[in-house]
């Protein structure tokens, strides 16, 4: 559906009881209401909440997101926060080549697509969080147990109780700076489990500017 050039989608819920809003990490408005509301006042409302609609629509096409593209003969990727123009080109052993801002994808099928990213990333994504993690470990009191990388859909890192990390595999998509910073995250959570002042203050002790990269993150 579309007024006044906002495209919207609408999802109805016999449990919803009040009108929610929500822009999707494309950039879509999806609009949750209980049934019985009516277009009229879907409307009303977006129109009410435009400024916010737009500004977050905007923010959302902006942000960059650890997602791998489905299978295409060309197209953009980012890495370390700078997009890339990439190609595929069919070969009998799989490889990835970063020269001159254009990457090319060699893959024997378009199966190994995939799998071909996936272990490319994991590879960039490591050997960035491994330098982060030798750089920051020094303001630890108490060290980290193991590091581990597995492929999110959105969460980007976590610490568990027994103090082992885990990232996610395709961070390598970020900026090195943000990079840096989800790794002192999960670091001040070693001593900090919660969201909590203390442990904002702990994320700036062991990365200065700590604050600020976490609202560039969530901007």
């Amino acid at each position: 559906m579309q007024i006044d050039n906002i495209i919207w989608h609408w999802k109805k819920s016999a449990k919803r009881k009040h009108i929610a809003l929500h822009v999707d990490d494309g950039g879509a408005l999806e609009v949750r209401t209980p049934i019985r509301t009516s277009q009229r006042r879907i409307e009303a409302l977006i129109m009410e909440k435009r400024a916010w609609i737009e500004r977050s629509v905007s923010m959302q096409q902006q942000r960059i997101h650890p997602k791998l593209p489905a299978y295409q003969s060309c197209g953009k990727l980012y890495l370390y926060g700078v997009a890339y123009d990439y190609e595929v080109a069919s070969a009998l052993k799989s490889s990835v080549l970063v020269a001159d801002q254009k990457i090319l994808i060699k893959t024997p099928s378009q199966e190994a697509f995939e799998k071909v990213l996936k272990d490319w990333y994991k590879q960039k994504t490591k050997q960035i969080v491994q330098e982060s993690l030798d750089d920051l470990k020094v303001k630890l009191s108490t060290t980290y147990k193991a590091v581990g990388y597995r492929y999110y859909k959105r969460r980007l890192g976590s610490c568990d109780s027994n103090n082992n990390l885990m990232f996610n595999s395709l961070l390598a998509v970020h900026k090195k700076e943000h990079i840096r910073y989800v790794v002192a995250h999960e670091l001040a959570h070693i001593k900090e489990k919660n969201h909590s002042v203390k442990f904002y203050a702990e994320g700036e002790r062991i990365l200065q500017g700590f604050k600020n990269l976490h609202k560039e993150m969530r901007a």
